[in-house]
C-alpha cells in the first residue's frame, strides 16, 4: 500500500507537471525541491505528519520530472530517407551477430549521426546473402 502511494505521489506530480504552460526558471526548479526538503525535515524533526510530507516531496519531484523532461520530438523528413532500391554508406556498430534468413542476412547497426546534434541510432540492414567468392574478395 506504501507504494501504491508513492507512485500516485509521482504519477499526480507528472500530471501536474504537464499542465503548465509556462517553463519555470531553473532558480524555480531548484527552489521547488529545496523547500518540499525543508518541509519533509520539519515533518521528521517535529515528528508528525512525516508520511504526508514525504508524499509531498515525491510529488514535488514528479512535476520536476516532467516539467524538465519534455522534449518535443524532431519530425522525420521523410523525403530525405532512402528507399530499398538506392544505395547508401552507413557507418556503425555492429550490435549483434549477422542473423541469416533464407536469401538474407539481417545487420543490427548503431549509427552514429553526421550533425552529432541528435543521438544514435539503431537501423536494421537486409542484406543479400554473401556468396563465398565476395567474402574472399571482402578478406583480401
Amino acid at each position: 500500500m506504501k507504494l501504491l502511494h508513492v507512485a500516485f505521489a509521482f504519477t499526480l506530480g507528472i500530471a501536474i507537471g504537464r499542465t503548465f504552460t509556462i517553463s519555470p526558471t531553473n532558480v524555480e526548479l531548484l527552489v521547488l525541491p529545496a523547500s518540499a526538503s525543508l518541509v519533509v525535515l520539519a515533518a521528521v524533526i517535529t515528528r508528525s505528519h512525516v508520511r504526508v510530507a514525504l508524499l509531498l516531496l515525491i510529488l514535488v519531484f514528479g512535476m520536476v520530472r516532467a516539467i524538465t523532461g519534455i522534449e518535443s520530438p524532431q519530425p522525420t523528413q521523410w523525403n530525405n530517407v532512402p528507399r530499398n532500391e538506392e544505395r547508401v554508406l552507413l557507418k556503425g556498430i555492429l550490435l549483434n551477430d549477422p542473423s541469416p534468413s533464407n536469401d538474407r542476412v539481417r545487420l543490427r547497426l548503431q549509427i552514429e549521426p553526421v550533425d552529432h546534434q541528435h543521438s544514435d541510432y539503431i537501423v536494421d540492414v537486409y542484406t543479400d546473402r554473401p556468396r563465398p567468392n565476395e567474402i574472399r574478395e571482402a578478406l583480401r
